[in-house]
């Protein structure tokens, strides 16, 4: 399997766990959403290691730790409404942005 291939396929699984880690939060199941975010963060941060080459493609990537510097507030504070928000509302409009600009 090509880097390419893989770097696809990281993409799809990345953004498949964030809507996974929102809906485990709206019912309830934080536990499942935390597991989630786990693999969210360890795919994070495999395609930014992955776009460390394309210098111009990283634009994003200040805005995204900003959201998850927000999102770890939210953790410290047990504010499960507020990480489901950033997650939904911030977090997986940005990244799926930023993948269509990489992956081009």
């Amino acid at each position: 399997m090509s880097k390419f291939s893989q770097f696809n396929n990281r993409c799809v699984r990345f953004q498949e766990l964030l809507l996974e880690a929102i809906d485990c939060f709206k019912i309830g199941q934080e536990h499942l959403g935390i597991n989630a975010m786990l693999d969210i963060l360890d795919d994070l941060e495999n395609l930014v290691e992955h776009c460390e080459y394309c210098s111009d493609k990283n634009i994003h990537i200040e805005s995204i730790v900003l959201i998850l510097r927000n999102i770890l507030k939210c953790i410290e504070n047990q504010d499960v409404v507020g990480m489901t928000d950033a997650l939904e509302f911030s977090l997986y409009p940005l990244t799926i942005e930023w993948i269509k600009e990489v992956v081009v």
